[in-house]
């Protein structure tokens, strides 16, 4: 268990390596410090061995940028446990060509594993107990409106639940695809980093109820939030909230009854930000060049 959790805290370190000042290091000590990190690494829980499996992923990708070597990894997560297939949305990073033929392949490859795996993934899905306490996710807030104001729709919580994240998350979306930010490309893993973190958290949000400890997977997001916050973009405001809430959500763990609530609604701000994120990085915004070629065609 030792020796997980040093791998842990040595990939996790590694993702937060690229800090640019004692304030930023200080607030990853702060995140690392958190109480679903240290769940995670006193329970010797196996989602720190998925997480090191995508940091190193991300490692790899990072020194090789342009190669497949992020794949392989992602899809070793995934069948470990499922939840990491959330991260699969790193294929964004693709051209055309090239992300039809990854996500043909990693279809084809997760799909034949949740095949033959079917059995234990009913029994899984009918046997697992979902609890309140020390968790996160969209059922526990839509599930306890609904036994307050609505109770015959209660046992309907888990779909309604999963229709009220589709509809948010689309809709932020595509607020977020309206503002174009550009990538820098020296920069890319970062963006990589903060797909794999934001497509997990959005995934497993969704679906059920899910311990804290699963927060350690916004960790990769940091770099790229910290970056944006940093550079004078019209990113910077959304950034500083997504970072404050992550923070809040973080550290409100087996606080939640003395919150009201607030730590669930912190996790529905959370998926507004991380799907308007990920729009707003899904097309390229133009360069000056381009905007000044354009001007000058009209005059």
């Amino acid at each position: 268990m030792y020796s997980l959790a040093v791998a842990f805290y040595s990939f996790a370190l590694w993702l937060l390596a690229r800090l640019n000042n004692l304030a930023e290091g200080i607030f990853a000590g702060i995140l690392l410090c958190s109480p679903p990190v240290v769940m995670a690494v006193e329970r010797g829980n196996v989602d720190l061995i998925v997480f090191v499996l995508v940091a190193a992923g991300l490692l790899l990708n990072r020194r090789w940028p342009a190669s497949a070597v992020l794949y392989p990894f992602l899809l070793a997560a995934a069948m470990l446990k499922l939840f990491p297939a959330g991260a699969f949305i790193a294929i964004l990073r693709e051209r055309r060509w090239r992300a039809v033929v990854v996500t043909l392949l990693m279809a084809v490859s997760f799909g034949f594993y949740m095949w033959s795996i079917l059995p234990d993934l009913q029994a899984i899905i009918r046997n697992t107990e979902y609890g309140r306490g020390h968790s996160f996710g969209a059922q526990i807030l839509v599930r306890a409106l609904l036994e307050r104001i609505a109770p015959a729709w209660a046992g309907q919580a888990t779909l309604l639940a999963l229709a009220a994240v589709a509809l948010l998350g689309a809709a932020s979306t595509v607020a977020g695809w309206r503002t174009a930010l550009n990538a820098d490309p020296a920069q890319a893993w970062r963006l990589d980093a903060f797909r794999v973190g934001a497509g997990i958290f959005l995934l497993v949000f969704s679906l059920t109820s899910n311990w804290d400890y699963r927060l350690m997977f916004l960790l990769p997001t940091v770099p790229q939030t910290l970056h944006w916050i940093r550079g004078n973009t019209q990113w910077r405001r959304p950034a500083f909230v997504g970072l404050a809430l992550l923070v809040f959500q973080m550290w409100a763990s087996g606080w939640s009854s003395r919150l009201a609530g607030l730590d669930e609604a912190a996790g529905w701000a959370l998926v507004v930000y991380y799907a308007a994120s990920l729009g707003a990085t899904l097309r390229p915004a133009p360069d000056r060049d381009t905007i000044a070629e354009a001007l000058l065609s009209r005059n």
